[in-house]
């Protein structure tokens, strides 16, 4: 019994000291918007003056022509 109990936790403490930190960091997701435009660029491309509100827009805009074929059945 103690050898199965200190060959898991060699086996635990292998896997956790291997693995990186950075590997439990978040990743930037990739924005389909450019941040840092004017109030009117944003108005003028997708009809509101934020940048989070044109994200949903553009996001909501891929996903149509993503799945145009199956909008009709949805």
């Amino acid at each position: 019994m103690k050898k199965r109990t200190l060959a898991l936790v060699a086996l635990t403490a292998a896997m956790t000291l291997g693995m990186s930190l950075t590997s439990f960091a978040a990743e930037e997701p990739t924005w389909i918007v450019p941040k840092g435009l004017s109030a009117g660029e944003y108005d003028s491309m997708y009809g509101t003056t934020q940048w989070w509100q044109a994200e949903a827009v553009a996001d909501c805009r891929a996903w149509a022509e993503a799945n145009k074929g199956d909008i009709v059945d949805i």
